[in-house]
């Protein structure tokens, strides 16, 4: 699976290009959640916690921001994101965003992203993703930064939808990493004009650049999580993942995360 700093990247990215209806109003949403999980191999077990808020107009333009903490090998980061997206015309769609922190001891310092999507003939869906990040001081002094780039496809048949995703990035030092993820989500109970629950799986293979305490590294990964949102009424949503991920022979993780969102 995405690791948890291009998880909600990634997620809004796929809620951006999801087929607009005409009908739907305008909506503010916030969310708030936690998320742990257990570390083998000795590790301290990866924390955070999150507060994210989006704004969407009856146009689809989109404003999301937020704030989020992570734990990770003992050390804590503080981290704040601001992005947003809108449909371009002709059946295109686009978004950007940039994260930071302050402390970026494990996270990045700076992050950037963008992301183009396209309607290729209707249910079908192609995207084309950039990703930038700078990491801080490595012991000499200099700067380590990481560049992706990833191309996406995406389809639907009645409350279904399959995706696929790969993603290619590289070390400015040297190194290089190529992963890709498969998704299959399941619609159902609609709330409301655009408040649908879902359900969905995730699988996850490849190579990953990980920020680990002594520096960047290419590390093999292999991930599932099966994760969703619920609806509980018009106003009220949980959202919740379950995962499971090996780091090459480094380490398993496995845990889970727990959101509240509420809708305006």
């Amino acid at each position: 699976m995405p690791s948890p700093s291009t998880a909600l990247p990634l997620i809004a990215l796929c809620a951006l290009a999801l087929p607009a209806r005409a009908d739907e109003p305008a909506r503010t949403e916030f969310e708030a959640g936690i998320a742990h999980e257990h570390l083998t191999r000795g590790y301290d077990p990866w924390r955070s916690a999150y507060a994210q808020a989006s704004w969407q107009d009856a146009g689809h333009r989109r404003v999301d921001a937020g704030l989020r903490t992570t734990e990770r090998f003992g050390l804590r980061d503080h981290e704040w994101s601001l992005g947003g997206g809108a449909p371009l015309g002709l059946g295109w769609s686009g978004s950007a965003a940039v994260s930071g922190s302050p402390t970026h001891r494990i996270l990045p310092r700076w992050t950037g992203q963008a992301s183009l999507q396209r309607e290729l003939q209707p249910g079908l869906i192609g995207s084309l993703h950039w990703r930038r990040s700078l990491y801080g001081p490595t012991d000499g002094g200099g700067t380590q930064g990481t560049s992706g780039i990833g191309l996406g496809l995406e389809g639907y048949v009645g409350n279904w939808r399959l995706a696929w995703t790969g993603s290619r990035s590289r070390l400015d030092a040297g190194g290089h990493a190529f992963s890709h993820w498969a998704e299959l989500d399941h619609y159902y109970g609609e709330r409301g004009p655009g408040l649908v629950s879902h359900v969905g799986l995730l699988v996850s293979a490849g190579h990953e650049l990980e920020n680990l305490p002594g520096g960047l590294v290419v590390t093999p990964v292999r991930g599932v999580s099966l994760l969703g949102l619920h609806r509980i009424d018009a106003r009220w949503a949980v959202s919740w993942e379950l995962s499971t991920n090996r780091q090459g022979e480094s380490y398993r993780r496995s845990g889970g995360r727990l959101g509240l969102r509420r809708s305006f």
